[in-house]
């Protein structure tokens, strides 16, 4: 790695490569000017990977900010659909009573408010304490 930047003027062991100032810090005349260019650019490098990952903290703090924002959002939106469905809705319950005959289609008798209404209009073949069987489909 070559520098020559500003920093490098006067300093003569500035423009050597890497591998030169390993070489230079053994020799007795130079090793001293050598050790302290690969400290200065260590120290330059340190810097530059400093910033670089204080640049890619930032930017994943920004998602994980984002994600935040989009976690609450729904579960804001599941409470507000769970709310209208189960407490936010004052319509009426109804109980329906079907009567089905043999080979026709299932007809409605009536819908009341209240269970006990449609359990007095229910039909003597069931009586209240049996359960009416399943309804069975056209392809079973």
């Amino acid at each position: 790695m070559t520098e020559t930047t500003d920093d490098n003027a006067g300093n003569p062991v500035g423009d050597a490569r890497d591998a030169e100032l390993v070489e230079l810090g053994g020799a007795p005349e130079a090793g001293q000017m050598a050790s302290v260019e690969m400290m200065r650019r260590l120290k330059r490098t340190i810097a530059d990977q400093q910033a670089s990952t204080n640049a890619l903290n930032e930017r994943i703090r920004r998602l994980n900010l984002w994600l935040l924002v989009v976690t609450v959002a729904i579960g804001v939106l599941t409470a507000a659909q769970v709310y209208a469905v189960f407490w936010g809705t004052n319509q009426p319950r109804l109980w329906v009573l079907w009567r089905e005959f043999h080979d026709e289609q299932p007809q409605v008798v009536g819908a009341w408010d209240q269970r006990a209404d449609c359990e007095r209009r229910r039909p003597a073949e069931y009586p209240k304490d049996q359960e009416v069987p399943e309804r069975r489909s056209a392809t079973s």
